[in-house]
């Protein structure tokens, strides 16, 4: 059975015997993509393959799906809760710590810059 995996840095072909298992599998894809703990799409469009319902000791020809010659894309679990809420990540990182904040200066404290004679090119006089 010949698969291609497609991680975070790229994909990577798998061969494994007809016989062997779920857990096999998920083992081989983890070491190949050094992704510890992901969830998987298959294919096209890819939709979401629930792995809650498959053993580990259940053969890859039991799964339910065609798995040979199958594309599988793997999504790290801790990258998928931030596509689900993106706003919440990058408010979380927008906003600095209050406490750590610094305050603005006083305008008094402002003054405007400080310009020069030749700071800007002398003006043409037009043509008569």
């Amino acid at each position: 059975m010949r698969l291609r995996v497609r991680g975070p840095s790229g994909a990577v072909p798998i061969t494994l015997p007809d016989f062997a298992t779920w857990g096999e599998l998920l083992s081989l894809m983890s070491e190949k993509t050094s992704v510890p703990d992901f969830d998987i799409k298959y294919g096209y469009p890819p939709r979401a393959l629930d792995t809650t319902s498959i053993s580990a000791s259940t053969k890859l020809t039991d799964v339910g799906i065609r798995l040979d010659g199958e594309q599988l894309t793997i999504i790290p679990r801790d990258i998928q809760a931030e596509l689900q809420d993106p706003l919440a990540h990058s408010k979380a990182d927008a906003m600095p710590d209050p406490a750590k904040r610094k305050p603005l200066p006083k305008t008094k404290d402002i003054s405007p810059p400080k310009h020069r004679p030749n700071d800007y090119p002398p003006t043409a006089t037009p043509p008569l």
